[in-house]
This record gives C-alpha cells, structure tokens and sequence, in this order.
C-alpha cells in the first residue's frame, strides 16, 4: 500500500550510516514514521528539516510496517529561520509535542491545519499567539480541552481573567478574588474581545508568556505528567526563552 500527501517534517532520527526514520505529520495519515535512504544526499539533505512542508509519499506492504519515504519539498520553513533562535525555537517545539504526544496513524485534519497556519505565521509578529493558540488545540484534541466560555462560578461570560488548574475552565474577576493565587492567569488574546477582563491588554511579550505558561501547565499536567515525563526539552527551551525576554 502507498499513500501521497502533503505533510511536516516533525523528527528525524539517524537509522544506519546512510539513512533516517522521519516521522511526519498529515492531515489523514496523523503521525507517521518511514525510512528515508540517502538522507544525506545533496539532493535530500534540505528537504528533511524540521518544520518543512513536503510532498511525501509512503510505500510499505502494509501499514504497521515502517515503510519508506520519499518527498519533495514545498516550502522550505524549517530552513527560513536559521538565524532567528527564537522563531526556530518555536518550530522545533511546535514539532517535538506533535511528535511525541500524537498517537500513531490516527487523522488529524485539525491540528495539521494549525500547524500549517502557524508556520505560515512565522514570518509575521503574532507566531508567538499562534502557537499558544495550536497547543490549546492540541489539548483539546488529546482529549484535555480547556473551557474558557464563561466563569466556572457565575456562568457569566465575560470579565474572564483566570482559569482554574484543577477544572481547565475559565474564572471570572469577581468569582477569582478569594483565590486567585491560586489560578492561572488567562490572557486576553485567547479569547473574544468582549469576553475578556481587560480587553485592551496588550499582544506583547508578556502576554505570550502567560499564554505559554497556560498551555504549558496542562500540557505537563494532564498529557506528559500522566506517563511520568515531563514537557519536551524543547518546549521547555521556548519558554524559557521568552521568560528572559521578560525578565522572569
């Protein structure tokens, strides 16, 4: 059997001297793993980057065998920020959860099209908002969706600022007070402008942070923590990053 498809390199890990198991991410096909020969060939050296767009196309006998990749590149966005830590910090994360926290051969038209908006907005100044925005997809997705629609306490649907680290929903101003040190806070860029606590809060630095540290708590808590691991290094690099830039 063979499959064709447009997909994003996630990991590449050496298999002998001459070849590589990439592990790709489709819409249809979900994660996928193949053997890639000559990987280090002029001519595919480039294409199996992290975060890349490809045309792959996988042959095997059948699909619980590891099978074989071949591929052409069609937008090469894991080579576009090679000079640029904090971009390239995010695709490596972006990649290392998808391959690490996704079930094998399972479709996921929703997270591969998240994932395919937020390298288109790399480029751009929100990449940071977008990929807090793709984890808490991805969250949701895994079976862990957060519900910021309205308070857990009054059902109000708007002055939301916290959400809660034991329910995953969101917490009004007012409701939050007795213990909002306790809460987590939410940022205004996760939600409709109406429904935030304070709907002028800036997109900054700052705010990414927040959401990063959001996402990141039920990340840890409720998909890695379960199996005893802790977040990919990688994620753990991003944030960390973004904190000294803020100062924290």
């Amino acid at each position: 059997m063979d499959w064709h498809e447009s997909a994003i390199v996630i990991n590449v890990a050496p298999f002998n001297d001459s070849s590589s198991v990439a592990t790709v991410l489709t819409a249809a096909q979900g994660r996928h793993r193949g053997l890639v020969y000559g990987i280090h060939s002029p001519e595919q050296r480039g294409v199996w980057q992290l975060g890349n767009r490809i045309k792959a196309e996988w042959r095997g006998r059948l699909a619980e065998q590891l099978g074989v990749f071949s591929a052409e590149i069609l937008s090469p966005t894991g080579l576009a920020f090679l000079d640029d830590s904090l971009r390239l910090a995010t695709i490596a994360a972006a990649c290392e959860l998808s391959a690490t926290s996704l079930p094998d051969q399972l479709s996921q038209p929703a997270i591969y099209a998240g994932f395919e908006s937020l390298l288109q907005l790399m480029a751009g100044d929100y990449y940071l908002f977008a990929f807090v925005q793709w984890e808490v997809e991805l969250l949701a997705a895994l079976g862990f969706g957060l519900d910021l629609s309205a308070c857990a306490v009054s059902g109000e649907g708007r002055d939301l600022a916290f959400v809660s680290p034991r329910s995953g929903r969101a917490v009004g101003t007012v409701a939050a007070a007795p213990y909002r040190e306790r809460l987590l806070p939410l940022p205004a860029f996760l939600l409709p402008r109406e429904a935030a606590a304070d709907p002028q809060e800036p997109a900054d630095i700052y705010a990414a942070l927040a959401g990063l540290k959001l996402s990141g708590y039920f990340l840890q808590h409720r998909v890695y923590g379960a199996h005893h691991q802790d977040l990919p290094m990688a994620r753990q690099i991003l944030q960390s990053r973004v904190a000294r830039l803020c100062g924290d």
